[in-house]
């Protein structure tokens, strides 16, 4: 073997005894003949990286458990690099004695481990060790949370993943935006409702839910999605459309609500008037100056003429509305109607 004849000569280099020369030399070795046992000739190694890494790409997955179980003091890159492969060939026997060996070291208490761990047990699909990894890890950092979710949203346990949400929520640990996908995840695929979140949904949330409901063939409640991203943009914009012409006189005519209601309240509801929506989405998406048409199928509320009367002088727009009764063409703070309709 060349190899071999080659390495005759090189021990008496003082590189070789190095610690990266030593430790690639058995990985040289296990790809030349990859059948050979690894510990039958190499008794010890400054780094066993390297061999199991070799192992791995070479299929011999058992061997590269052999050699961490040979191994007295296995870093944390060796376990790491063991649960890493299990996952990629899908050998659940070799990950749980993976496990168990990192139990009986010096890293049982690691959390970052633990979310290795879990994210092993989740690809393999054996969802019931994950949750016994996570139940016993003492340190439970943002990552074994997040890890031991995207376990069980993938196993659509939904009620699982809401229960250990509120139990979180309950201690303060703060949630980060791949929970909330995880958790929406978890609800489309058990058919549970959708709970309603602490935080706004970002666009990968709501990517999430749409891919899901796309998944399912749901469309309606595709079209309910959609529907609210373009309620929550369009409130915002009004939010702030109100506070310029709230600066400029306007003042909201709360009367017209007939709850009993503080005025807070009530002003929220008149934020919600179909004809506020349309004017809001109109100046959103046409060009400035343009022309906003508007039909209502419903007579204007006086709280929505006053509106309508701020924001074409605020925005220097005309706007023309059509309701039940007649046309209103508001243009510079005054509408053709003359106030009466």
């Amino acid at each position: 073997m060349p190899q071999l004849v080659r390495h005759g000569p090189f021990q008496s280099h003082p590189c070789c005894y190095t610690s990266y020369i030593s430790s690639r030399l058995p990985v040289s070795f296990v790809s030349l003949n990859p059948s050979n046992n690894p510990t039958k000739d190499i008794k010890s190694y400054n780094n066993n990286n390297g061999l199991i890494q070799s192992l791995c790409r070479g299929g011999n997955l058992k061997q590269a458990v052999q050699v961490l179980c040979n191994e007295p003091n296995p870093t944390q890159k060796t376990f790491e690099l063991l649960i890493y492969s299990c996952a990629q060939h899908n050998s659940l026997s070799d990950g749980i004695q993976v496990h168990h060996r990192v139990v009986g070291s010096i890293f049982n208490r690691d959390p970052f481990l633990a979310t290795k761990l879990i994210n092993m047990y989740c690809e393999l699909g054996a969802v019931d060790h994950a949750c016994k990894v996570f139940a016993e890890t003492r340190e439970k950092t943002i990552y074994v949370w997040t890890a031991v979710f995207q376990a069980l949203a993938m196993a659509g346990r939904g009620e699982e993943l809401l229960e250990l949400y509120g139990q979180m929520n309950m201690k303060g640990i703060p949630s980060n935006r791949f929970m909330y996908t995880y958790a929406l995840k978890a609800c489309v695929v058990s058919e549970l409702s959708i709970c309603p979140l602490r935080k706004v949904p970002n666009p990968v949330t709501m990517v999430s839910v749409l891919q899901a409901c796309a998944g399912l063939a749901a469309l309606e409640h595709g079209k309910l999605v959609h529907g609210y991203v373009l309620r929550r943009d369009l409130r915002a914009f009004l939010i702030t459309l109100l506070t310029e012409i709230k600066n400029q006189g306007y003042v909201p005519l709360t009367n017209v609500v007939n709850y009993d209601l503080d005025e807070e309240e009530k002003e929220r509801i008149l934020l919600g008037h179909s004809g506020k929506l349309a004017v809001a989405f109109g100046l959103i998406n046409t060009s400035k100056g343009e022309t906003i048409r508007i039909s209502n199928n419903l007579r204007l509320c006086e709280d929505c003429h006053g509106f309508m009367k701020f924001v074409s002088k605020f925005s220097n727009r005309e706007i023309l509305l059509r309701d039940c009764h007649r046309f209103h063409c508001f243009k510079d703070g005054v509408c053709s109607c003359g106030d009466y309709w």
